[in-house]
């Protein structure tokens, strides 16, 4: 158990400061790592959102890097053709 205290010093009447000590509240350890301090929730939200987000940008750069790579052997066919026609003509 933890217990919040609140220390202070008192001016009395007679000009002296005196201290005195106020305890504020008893606090629970299950208080301090309540939802209130911490607030699993809202972690988790931010990791899916990362997490989503990244999956996101792998799956765009693995179609665009695909994309790409059918074009190139789309025009290296369509050259070795072109030119094996030529070939043959000759």
């Amino acid at each position: 158990m933890y217990i919040l205290i609140l220390k202070g010093l008192v001016k009395g009447r007679d000009g002296d400061a005196t201290e005195h000590t106020y305890i504020v509240k008893k606090i629970q350890l299950w208080e301090l790592l309540s939802v209130e301090t911490f607030d699993y929730r809202d972690w988790l939200d931010k990791v899916i959102v990362v997490v989503v987000v990244l999956v996101v940008i792998v799956v765009v750069t693995v179609v665009v890097v695909v994309i790409v790579v059918l074009l190139v052997v789309i025009v290296v066919v369509v050259v070795v053709v072109v030119e094996v026609v030529r070939w043959r003509d000759f």
